[in-house]
């Protein structure tokens, strides 16, 4: 069977076996079956099996990758997507709409929502050098988002409660129940008792509006080649 790490890998390119397929036949047909494998370093059949989109190792996909890296193209759009942004963060407090001059989504690497969907942003507005930036949450990375629970504690979150606008806040323990504090000044946001309906998403990071301003192609697959390289020797 496949190793499951070769979803992450093919994340970038290819992006599924039938992509990878493809690519491995316009191989064939440029190079030849012979040169793959001795380049490549790979057995006939497991050229066969990727040839006719079947599972191979990821030990060999990672051989026959690397031996032809130069090949694998790919284009922005799959390079580049779209996530959401729900709202803005006024002086890292106050949630509220955005009005129509904000953008309602920021340009980020596509592994980056692959990883983490459901995913989605809050456009940072303050007289700060942050101002324009973006919080990210995701709602992807724990078990349980339908109600705020010790698994929320000393976390930066998106709160959600019934009926009321979103509210930013760190989670704590206080007087028999958890406590919406200011992560700043800790002030107490909101007092929420340990049986509640209140839905959550959890901070993961804040990045730049402008992250893919100075986008390269051949540099953004350069990088994501070292990385794999690295994944790779660390045996991952």
């Amino acid at each position: 069977m496949i190793n499951q790490k070769i979803t992450d890998f093919m994340s970038t390119s290819p992006s599924s076996l039938e992509d990878f397929s493809k690519f491995i036949n316009d191989l064939i047909k440029e190079h030849g079956r012979e040169k793959i494998i001795n380049t490549a370093g790979i057995d006939k059949n497991v050229l066969y099996r990727a040839s006719n989109s079947q599972n191979i190792t990821l030990d060999n996909y990672y051989k026959i990758k690397q031996a032809f890296k130069e090949k694998l193209v790919t284009n922005n759009s799959d390079i580049i997507s779209q996530l959401p942004i729900l709202g803005r963060i006024t002086d890292d407090t106050k949630v509220g709409v955005l009005n129509p001059s904000q953008p309602s989504f920021v340009p980020v690497p596509s592994p980056f929502i692959q990883q983490w969907t459901p995913v989605f942003g809050y456009l940072n507005v303050n007289s700060s050098a942050y101002s324009g930036f973006v919080y990210i949450f995701s709602t992807n990375l724990v078990k349980n988002t339908k109600q705020i629970t010790h698994s929320c504690i000393n976390r930066l979150i998106m709160a959600y409660p019934e009926n009321d606008d979103p509210l930013l806040g760190m989670v704590i323990k206080q007087d028999g129940m958890y406590a919406l504090i200011h992560p700043i000044t800790r002030i107490v946001i909101k007092k929420i008792p340990f049986e509640n309906n209140i839905s959550w998403a959890k901070f993961i990071v804040l990045i730049p509006y402008s992250l893919m301003e100075d986008y390269k192609e051949d540099i953004y697959q350069d990088n994501i080649h070292k990385l794999e390289d690295n994944l790779y020797k660390r045996k991952i």
